[in-house]
């Protein structure tokens, strides 16, 4: 696959991703509190959080681009790949 890009605020390697969530949500705040410190990654800009990616390595990153608009760039970036081949 690829990249996913954070705004402005960095990249993210697509086949690392298990599963974007809304950082609002409770299991996602929970999650975060029990999160060691170094797991936790916040690439937001300075932006309000608004979704939380949980990579295979363990890490949670912390973004200010919203779980829908992840999930469609994800969906893009399988397209192009598909495309690809």
């Amino acid at each position: 696959m690829g990249y996913i890009d954070l705004d402005g605020c960095g990249f993210i390697r697509a086949e690392r991703i298990l599963t974007i969530g809304r950082a609002d949500a409770a299991p996602m705040r929970r999650l975060l509190a029990a999160l060691p410190r170094d797991k936790g990654v916040t690439m937001t800009g300075g932006r309000r959080r608004q979704a939380v990616i949980l990579l295979d390595s363990g890490h949670a990153v912390g973004c200010a681009v919203a779980p829908g608009e992840l999930h469609e760039r994800l969906a893009a970036l399988g397209r192009a790949a598909g495309e690809e081949n």
